[in-house]
This record gives C-alpha cells, sequence and structure tokens, in this order.
C-alpha cells in the first residue's frame, strides 16, 4: 500500500493506491482510521459538504463501486476537482495531459523570455509560483500515468 498525506493550509489530501479491489478496501480503512484518529485526538472534525473521493481510472482498470464510510457517514465520489490549482479528473486521460503540458509549455516560455531581463531570486518566484506548484502537486497524480515522459520531455526542452 502507498499512502501519501498532501497537506496545505487548512486542506489535507490522502492518495491511497493498492493493487487490487480487495487490499485498496483494507488500506483505504486504515487510512480513514488513522485520520479518525489524528481528528479525535486534535478535537477536530470533518467538513463532509467538502469531503469527497476520486477513484482514478484506467482503459484496464475500470471504475468500481467502492463505498467508503468515516463517523457512520458515506463519503461522496466526485469525477474531479480543482487541486491546489490544477483541474484533476478521475481519469488521467488525453484531454488532462495536454492542458497540463500547455501551462508548463507557457510558463516555460515566459521564463526563457525574461531570463535576460530579471534576476535569479525573481526567476525563482516566477518559478515556484507557475512551474513548481504544478510539478509538486500534480506529481501524485501524473507521475505514475503512461504520459508521464511527455511531462519530462516538456520541462527538459523548454
Amino acid at each position: 500500500m502507498i499512502s501519501i498525506a498532501i497537506l496545505f493550509a487548512d486542506d489535507t489530501s490522502t492518495l491511497v493506491t493498492s493493487p487490487g479491489r480487495h487490499d485498496f478496501h483494507i488500506n483505504i480503512t486504515a487510512a480513514v482510521n488513522c485520520i479518525n484518529e489524528w481528528l479525535n485526538a486534535n478535537l477536530l472534525s470533518i467538513n463532509f459538504n467538502k469531503t469527497h473521493y476520486i477513484q482514478f481510472t484506467t482503459n484496464n482498470k475500470p471504475n468500481t463501486n467502492i463505498k467508503i464510510n468515516y463517523d457512520n457517514k458515506q463519503i461522496t465520489t466526485i469525477s474531479n476537482v480543482k487541486f491546489l490549482g490544477i483541474y484533476i479528473n478521475d481519469a488521467i486521460n488525453r484531454k488532462y495531459i495536454e492542458h497540463i503540458l500547455a501551462k508548463l509549455s507557457v510558463v516555460c516560455y515566459v521564463m526563457r523570455s525574461i531570463k535576460p531581463y530579471m534576476s535569479l531570486n525573481t526567476l525563482r518566484i516566477v518559478y515556484y509560483y507557475n512551474l513548481n506548484s504544478i510539478i509538486n502537486y500534480g506529481l501524485p497524480f501524473w507521475g505514475n500515468s503512461t504520459h508521464n515522459k511527455k511531462f519530462q520531455n516538456a520541462i527538459e526542452y523548454n
């Protein structure tokens, strides 16, 4: 099981992967129980109006009906979400990849264009504000996709 916690301001996301449906159910239950223990210890609660899950699918592994419960309430599934400025959908498909690649290409072009006129610190700010967030926040989602080489090429050649 791979479980990655992604923390940003007052938002928390968890990415859970498993090789099969049975393992996933066990792993997601363990992750939810761990989150529950932490929330209880810190006197916090989940806002169920803002709590959802996305089940990522591929052509080889279609969507299956998975129910995730927390505190005797079912967490609803969604097919897309804006996550830290990046739109993510349940099928990391060609349209999604092309959108992210276009965004990366524009940022790389801008950085090349302003490089002769800006200080290294200013270029770092542009990088961290635009490029780094796309790479770091999106990596857990597209890093293992079959399209990851396209991202590497876009960054290296631009």
